[in-house]
Formats: structure tokens, C-alpha cells, sequence
């Protein structure tokens, strides 16, 4: 079974609203050239995404941006997958 991590969870500039308008998962896996499914979970109220595709670079790295509307001080749970790695996740507050 080969290794995935989250590294980090960067939101985009907030708007006039002090929304956030989105954010982007960035991760490594073992090797480069993999397929990563990433996808996030707003467990206070139970809103959770579909998964987004992504292929690490030749040096393993891969990052998911999603778009949308976020609050500041949401917790979002970000979750990654590959082929055959075990589930790796990250919890921050936006």
C-alpha cells in the first residue's frame, strides 16, 4: 500500500463580505504520477463534497482547489485517497 498526507489547507482571498471564496488542498504521495481523489467535509452541518481527481506531480505533489463560498471560522475536514493508499484527512479552521 503506498502513502498519501495532507500537508495543508490554504483559503483563497475573501471577498468584500469577508466570505471566503474557496480553498486549495495540497498533499504528497509516495511516488509521482498518482491519482488522488480529494474531497471535504463541513461536519457542523453536515455538507460534504464530491470527489475531486487530481495526478501528483513527477515529485509526488498534488493540490485540489475548490470553489465556493465559505465563511471564515468554518471547520472544514479534507480527505484524500489513492489507488491503493490508505485515507488520509486534515481538519482546519477557515
Amino acid at each position: 500500500m503506498s502513502h498519501i498526507s495532507i500537508e495543508y489547507i490554504i483559503t483563497l482571498p475573501q471577498n468584500e463580505d469577508a466570505i471566503y471564496e474557496g480553498f486549495t488542498v495540497l498533499g504528497v504521495t509516495e511516488g509521482g504520477s498518482e491519482n488522488v481523489n480529494v474531497y471535504f467535509e463541513i461536519p457542523e452541518n453536515g455538507v460534504m463534497s464530491a470527489n475531486l481527481p487530481t495526478v501528483s506531480d513527477e515529485d509526488g505533489h498534488w493540490r485540489a482547489v475548490f470553489h465556493g463560498k465559505f465563511r471564515p471560522g468554518t471547520e472544514v475536514t479534507a480527505y484524500a485517497r489513492g489507488h491503493d493508499a490508505a485515507l488520509a484527512h486534515i481538519t482546519k479552521i477557515l
